[in-house]
């Protein structure tokens, strides 16, 4: 893995986007072996322009679409079929188009498990990281955390969204791992945080007593106040 002091500049200057001029391997591995809105060829229909809004799955015109969505040989879970139609990624998020798209899928009377049943197994993560760093990788490093795995992915050109994808990780701990050794800008969740304690979280102690930064604390999700 080349880490000179040109392509950390550069991987910095990506600011975690993919590689503009990347080995053509890496775009061909991931097109076919993943899905995703806006990556790659959409799965049904011309354009994802097309794809229904999640307040619209319900309605009586979108139900050949999610039938062949559904039985996408891509598409193996109600995860699978939520990640091809937004590039929402939150939890919350996420919860609320798997909620709507199993409603949807109800009221146009479509049985799931049995369009589910037609996805191809998942290509072995392993093989799919060995096709794009362009060599083979023990099963050992194959780990969400591993930081030179996430830097030699990065450095080769992926994304943060697409090594998210490609480990089956959140894109928050990518980029925290990306920061922490340098090839991504910026301060971690947890740098964030403690500067957040540091700054507008603390309490102040005059000679008649404690008091606590109530504006911070009201705008922090993480502090709590209890009355005694």
């Amino acid at each position: 893995m080349n880490i000179s002091k040109d392509v950390v500049a550069q991987c910095r200057d990506r600011g975690g986007d993919r590689l503009e001029d990347r080995d053509d391997r890496i775009g061909n591995t991931l097109v076919e072996d993943t899905l995703g809105y806006q990556e790659g060829s959409c799965l049904v229909g011309e354009s994802y322009s097309q794809y229904p809004d999640r307040e619209d799955l319900a309605n009586p015109q979108h139900g050949s679409f999610l039938r062949e969505l559904l039985s996408h040989e891509l598409v193996g879970s109600w995860s699978d079929a939520v990640k091809e139609l937004t590039g929402a990624r939150t939890e919350g998020m996420l919860r609320k188009w798997i909620d709507s798209l199993e409603r949807a899928s109800e009221l146009h009377g479509l049985e799931s498990q049995e369009l589910f049943a037609n996805a191809r197994e998942p290509p072995e993560t392993r093989k799919v990281i060995s096709e794009i760093l362009g060599y083979k990788i023990p099963d050992s490093i194959v780990e969400t955390n591993n930081v030179l795995l996430l830097s030699a992915l990065y450095v080769e050109g992926l994304s943060i969204s697409e090594i998210s994808d490609v480990l089956e990780t959140d894109e928050t701990s990518v980029s925290d791992t990306l920061k922490s050794v340098g090839l991504l800008a910026g301060a971690t969740t947890d740098e964030s945080e403690q500067s957040f304690r540091r700054q507008y979280g603390e309490i102040n102690r005059p000679s008649g007593g404690a008091s606590v930064n109530k504006q911070a604390v009201s705008e922090s999700d993480t502090v709590k106040v209890v009355s005694r």
